[in-house]
């Protein structure tokens, strides 16, 4: 049932690649890594590792002339292509992580190794039917999780990875957010609060991507370069409102945080 996924150790490549990655002055940490624990029936678990390279190590394992192990990995769909998986849902869902950072700036600012899409928890019922053909698992604390057809995630798994079939790559990230009536909730602090109709932005084609300023609010919990840049990218962009929840919100989760410094509510918003 799991025959895309390679019954081996990694920890070995695992620490080379991280080694690499601290090689370089400017990266810090840039593998993500799962150790995998899966459960086949009667056979017993499974102990599997896996790295996720990001579009920083990628970058610089080509400049410095260094190949990826041969693992499995991930493919980077376009936003747009995520119209026909969704085709005839009517609950909300739309394009998170550097991706939306992307369609707000309207402009392809770095690589992507992935597509993560939002949706609401409670609307799980209905977005899991139009994936019935592909393969999902919860990812929760480095684990991942088969999840049958038919049965909803559990309540603290916030993301599911999806793919076509066992073989082929992970393509498709749902990233499972709380609302309660309208109002869009922060799952690691409930008493940050959006209202629905302002954390869903359309771009110029209509899709829908989550509001920058919630995008920033995420990635400020533990920043890497990538979120760095995007945070510097978008800064310029956000105006006096956005700036000001943002500001909020991080003053109420972190109020150390290095980014606050920075922000401040401005009119002088770059088109």
């Amino acid at each position: 049932m799991y025959s895309g996924l390679s019954e081996i150790s990694l920890w070995p490549t695992l620490g080379m690649v991280v080694k690499v990655a601290m090689d370089g002055a400017k990266y810090l940490y840039k593998a993500a890594v799962l150790d995998t624990q899966l459960t086949n029936g009667s056979s017993g678990r499974r102990r599997l590792g896996r790295t996720f390279m990001d579009s920083d190590l990628l970058e610089y394992m080509q400049a410095h002339d260094q190949h990826a192990p041969d693992l499995p990995q991930w493919t980077s769909p376009e936003p747009r292509e995520a119209i026909s998986w969704f085709a005839g849902v009517r609950a909300p869902w739309w394009i998170a992580g550097g991706w939306a950072i992307d369609l707000f700036l309207r402009k392809q600012t770095r690589i992507h190794l992935d597509l993560d899409v939002g949706v609401l928890r409670r609307d799980l019922t209905e977005i899991l039917s139009m994936l019935k053909s592909w393969e999902i698992f919860e990812a929760k604390d480095g684990a991942l999780s088969p999840l049958a057809d038919g049965i909803l995630p559990r309540s603290e798994v916030n993301s599911l990875w999806c793919r076509r079939s066992s073989d082929g790559p992970w393509m498709l990230e749902l990233m499972l957010d709380d609302a309660e009536g309208e109002n869009w909730v922060y799952r690691r602090d409930r008493e940050v609060r959006q209202r629905l109709r302002d954390a869903l932005c359309p771009d110029a084609s209509g899709i829908l991507h989550l509001a920058p300023e919630i995008q920033l609010l995420y990635k400020s919990k533990s920043v890497r370069p990538k979120d760095e840049a995007d945070f510097r990218l978008t800064l310029p962009h956000l105006g006096a409102e956005a700036r000001q929840w943002l500001l909020k919100s991080l003053l109420q989760r972190s109020p150390l945080h290095p980014w606050l410094a920075e922000i401040s509510p401005s009119d002088s918003v770059q088109p």
